[in-house]
């Protein structure tokens, strides 16, 4: 069962799936805000929009289901894409329409105060902002993506957004990843008006803008660790924390898509706590295996025939991410020279039996890993079994002997009783 980055890629052509949103949580929000904020006074200067999320800030947001997720691996139709974003200011073009639509509760309501800043600014992609001082909104706002990366930067909100709820939806259902994904606290929309500056001319209009809200996680993104700083024991514990995480999502029914060091948050590094422990974060382009659109269904059935010859054990590392190490590798995780990485994996994965078993050739070029069929329980035939129990003329028979050396024993011993009153 392989589903790395994307299904139904070859290791020479992984589609690359990775997108500008990835979270970079830290203890310290504010640390990255020097940057933003020069970004703002240069969008600033343009004439353009300054971003609204600034500490203080006051969100009146409501329960939004989104609509279906669409992109790749989804046969979701897409929607249509504005025919020449580039003819139109970005704020022109993110108040030519609302986001899709979805199905918004409007009973449900949260007044959210923004306490602290993550990573917010024009450019910038989502907006990154602690909300209440105890979760972390993730603001799918087109406004603040990067045009010339995105171009129509309405359908990539919409898709991300679409997207990152669908998966975290998902991951509710199951009861054994709470420990490698932050908390999730729902999908929600809220109203945010926007200056639009047309020939000289200035007018406010009201967008809706979707978000999630999710667990404020104290730790430290992978990218911004150097793995050389810490010992070769504690690397390998977090690496290997990486990898099964990123199976276990999988087993859930998420292929996350996208695992990478700037996608994992390492929590409890440096506090001289024993207790280190990963988290996988940003599912925007992760996609759900039992949704309804989800357009490969051999990929469906390959699931299930893994799971009836495995049953409750995992994909193996060593299939999953052979020759796929490189962005861990090539920052010091693990070795790199040559096919070190897929060696550490062999050393780490070959005998541990939470995962199917392999086989690698490790004598032949170009060889790969490839899972071992699992031995059938041979079970012994039904007429075996009967015959291996006592027939029942034995049962009687015995049943008879059993009757008649009990009384025998019963007569012997009257026969004694009577001997000794004569006496």
């Amino acid at each position: 069962m392989e589903d790395y980055d994307c299904v139904h890629t070859s290791r020479s052509a992984v589609v690359n799936t990775s997108d500008a949103s990835a979270l970079t949580w830290s203890s310290l929000a504010s640390s990255t805000q020097g940057s933003d904020a020069a970004s703002v006074r240069e969008r600033d200067s343009q004439g353009l929009a300054s971003t609204p999320y600034t500490t203080g800030f006051i969100i009146t947001a409501w329960r939004h289901h989104p609509p279906a997720p669409f992109g790749l691996c989804y046969s979701t139709p897409s929607p249509a894409r504005h025919p020449d974003p580039a003819a139109v200011t970005q704020e022109e073009l993110c108040t030519s329409r609302q986001p899709l639509e979805g199905y918004t509760e409007y009973e449900h309501e949260k007044h959210l105060t923004i306490t602290s800043l993550i990573r917010t600014g024009v450019g910038r992609g989502p907006q990154l902002v602690v909300v209440d001082h105890q979760m972390v909104a993730k603001i799918y706002d087109p406004l603040f993506y990067d045009p010339y990366k995105y171009e129509d930067v309405m359908w990539y909100a919409d898709r991300a957004y679409s997207r990152e709820a669908a998966a975290y939806e998902q991951l509710q259902k199951s009861n054994d990843i709470s420990d490698i994904v932050p908390a999730f606290y729902g999908a929600w929309t809220f109203n945010v008006n926007t200056t639009v500056v047309r020939e000289g001319t200035s007018s406010e209009k009201t967008r809706s803008v979707r978000m999630i809200l999710m667990e404020y996680l104290e730790g430290q993104c992978m990218v911004d660790v150097d793995a050389y700083s810490i010992s070769e024991r504690i690397r390998t514990s977090i690496l290997k924390q990486c990898l099964e995480a990123y199976i276990r999502v999988s087993h859930a029914g998420v292929n996350h898509g996208d695992l990478s060091p700037r996608n994992i948050m390492i929590l409890g590094l440096g506090s001289n706590s024993p207790d280190i422990r990963v988290k996988l974060i940003d599912f925007d382009v992760a996609t759900v295996y039992d949704h309804p659109n989800y357009e490969f269904p051999e990929m469906i059935e390959e699931r299930k025939e893994f799971e009836s010859k495995w049953g409750p054990k995992l994909s193996s590392p060593l299939v999953m991410f052979f020759e796929r190490m490189g962005k861990f590798s090539c920052e010091g995780w693990c070795p790199c020279e040559d096919d070190g990485a897929d060696q550490w994996l062999w050393q780490n994965y070959a005998e541990d039996d939470r995962f199917a078993t392999v086989q690698w050739n490790r004598n032949e070029r170009f060889a790969s890993p490839t899972y071992v069929d699992p031995v059938p329980k041979i079970e012994e035939p039904v007429s075996n079994v009967i015959r291996s129990r006592p027939e029942p003329e034995t049962l009687a028979t015995s049943s008879n002997t059993s009757n008649a050396s009990n009384a025998s024993n019963s007569s012997s011993a009257s026969i004694a009783s009577n001997a000794a009153t004569e006496k």
